[in-house]
């Protein structure tokens, strides 16, 4: 029986990855091409924001189309990678690289909002494109170099004929990645959406404060109106008009 069952979850597993999977990719993809033409909009393509979004559209493209060549390799046995040396590095170059870039990007984009929010008179100095091509093409460059070395990693396995990392240095890369691609960029968002989530809880306490102090001002001043009979202000009234007779 036990058997049986797990002959039953496997082929379930099949199915919604043959069939989810796909989807998914799709739908990345698709997600990506509206984003990248609605950040190039003439409402959005000027502010700082929808440029990383758009670079960001870009790379995770690039990791939706590897994401495919997986499948397919999986799903029906189409290992493109396994074709020769040259495709098995460039293959396991990019999806390293593209990943990581992906990753340093949307974590930009949030210490991005979090310097405009701290230091809203030096926004202009970092909104400036120049200042974002060079953060940008910083990115790209250094994770192109860190993961060059998978160049010389990754070959062809002699007996299997498989894309494999052949080095002995594969526990270094495996380490760096995590940190480089998930971990460091992980603390740095959640330290910019904390710092962001604080500053503006505080903003607007200060704004409901200053609110509530004009709305107790605004009762202080009608009842102290209210207290005052009508034949005194009969008289101030009058005062005040006798006043302006004898000034005029």
């Amino acid at each position: 029986m036990s058997a049986i069952e797990d002959d039953v979850k496997i082929k379930i597993g099949s199915i919604i990855y043959i069939v989810g999977l796909p989807m998914l990719i799709s739908t990345g993809l698709i997600g990506n091409v509206l984003s990248f033409f609605i950040y190039s909009t003439r409402d959005f393509r000027n502010t700082t924001t929808s440029f990383y979004l758009r670079i960001l559209c870009i790379s995770d493209t690039v990791v939706v189309l590897q994401s495919l060549l997986i499948f397919l390799a999986e799903a029906f046995a189409l290992h493109t990678y396994n074709a020769s040396a040259a495709i098995c590095k460039l293959f396991n170059f990019l999806v390293y690289s593209s990943i990581a870039c992906s990753a340093w990007i949307e974590t930009m984009t949030l210490v991005d909002r979090m310097f405009s929010i701290l230091y809203p008179n030096k926004a202009k100095l970092i909104a400036r494109k120049k200042f974002r091509y060079i953060l940008v093409a910083t990115i790209v460059t250094f994770n192109v170099l860190v993961y060059s070395p998978i160049f010389y990693f990754y070959g062809i396995q002699s007996d299997s004929n498989e894309c494999a990392n052949l080095s002995q240095f594969r526990p270094i890369l495996t380490y760096f990645d995590m940190f480089n691609s998930t971990i460091i960029p992980f603390l740095l968002m959640l330290t910019s959406s904390l710092v962001i989530i604080v500053n503006l809880y505080k903003s607007r306490k200060n704004s409901s404060s200053s609110s509530l102090s004009t709305i107790a001002k605004l009762a202080t001043t009608i009842n102290r109106a209210q207290a005052i009979p009508n034949g005194d202000l009969r008289t101030s009234s009058s005062t005040s008009y006798s006043t302006k007779s004898v000034l005029t």
